[in-house]
């Protein structure tokens, strides 16, 4: 098992958060080196994350160059991942829905990545004034800060900005995406963060839709951090079916 170093880590900046297209490579690029450290691995690999590293594992399903590499990707394993629910998250935020003060530092998280990849978009016409101690906390560091707690409306401002922020969060969303191997998808029932069932729901039907061959797996009572341990038995057996070749369970 290896873990990735995404783009950003260490770094003096900020990394460009949510950039599934650098994450989905960073998860490549830590196979290719763990080769480079051992002659004994095997050449089949399968990519698991959980939240923004689940949105990477399906990122990295449906590159066609990731999955056909010189080290077969035999399938991917997206525990609650991220996807369409952000964008109805920021959206949500706009028109007045109260956040908590956890969830206020990930949507600093947001922004600033948003403006790590895309750096035309412009934080202090995109954030409010109240905000902006979040973002910048969310500049320097990845720990939540001890802010105060703020109120609806008090988040971001509607207009340009807010749209290229949608823009850059629309294509980050891997609903559109072909899967070029099998994939398991695992969904906490009671996760109310931006992984809600009804959003993993709509991007299983779209990929589907593009041919995917999806396992999903939904957990009773579980949220977004608990179902990583509900799941355990379930994503190795996927990934001892994925490894031997087997097809695993259709839900498409």
């Amino acid at each position: 098992m290896v873990r990735t170093d995404y783009a950003g880590w260490g770094a003096a900046g900020p990394r460009p958060e949510l950039n599934q297209k650098s994450n989905a490579d960073a998860i490549v690029d830590i196979v290719t080196a763990a080769h480079s450290a051992s002659d004994k691995l095997s050449n089949d690999w399968i990519a698991a994350g959980h939240s923004e590293g689940g949105g990477a594992a399906l990122w990295t399903a449906g590159l066609s160059d990731h999955a056909r590499a010189k080290y077969t990707l035999k399938g991917a394993i997206a525990i609650a991942p991220t996807g369409p629910g952000i964008l109805k998250f920021i959206y949500d935020v706009i028109n007045g829905k109260p956040i908590s003060q956890l969830v206020q530092m990930l949507l600093a998280w947001t922004v600033v990545g948003a403006h790590v990849t895309d750096p035309t978009i412009d934080l202090h016409q995109l954030v409010t004034d109240h905000m902006m101690p979040q973002v910048d906390a969310a500049k320097a560091s990845c720990k939540t800060a001890q802010l105060p707690q703020l109120q609806p409306g008090q988040y971001l401002k509607s207009g340009k900005e807010t749209d290229k922020l949608a823009a850059f969060l629309r294509r980050q969303d891997p609903s559109a995406l072909t899967m070029k191997v099998p994939v398991l998808i695992i969904q906490g029932d009671k996760d109310q963060t931006t992984v809600t069932p009804d959003t993993t729901q709509q991007m299983i039907q779209s990929l589907c839709g593009h041919g995917a061959s999806i396992e999903y797996e939904s957990y009773q009572g579980e949220n977004h951090g608990s179902v990583i341990g509900a799941s355990r038995k379930d994503a190795f057996s996927f990934a001892a079916s994925a490894f031997a070749g087997s097809a695993p369970k259709n839900s498409c």
